[in-house]
């Protein structure tokens, strides 16, 4: 949030003062413009990887598959064979 608030007040000055205002030759100002709309541009990305995001997470960590390990085994056998085994 923090950085879009950045760019949104850079933005802001840009257009407070128009590049005709400025004193700038051909190329600065071309540059000028060039850096406002690389800054509409990642504005609207951050804008919308923040909507994005808690889904991408959710997904991320969602429980896919269920896996369960046998932690022993307990045999059951009858009395009688038990019996006839320690004789």
């Amino acid at each position: 949030q923090k950085r879009i608030d950045e760019i949104r007040k850079r933005l802001r000055q840009i257009r407070a003062t128009p590049v005709e205002q400025l004193s700038f030759d051909f190329m600065e100002a071309e540059q000028y413009r060039e850096d406002e709309q690389m800054l509409r541009r990642r504005l609207d990305q951050l804008v919308e990887d923040r909507k994005a995001e808690p889904g991408r997470i959710r997904e991320r960590y969602r429980l896919r598959d269920v896996r369960a390990f046998p932690l022993g085994l307990r045999f059951l056998l009858p009395e009688p064979l038990v019996e006839q085994e320690r004789s």
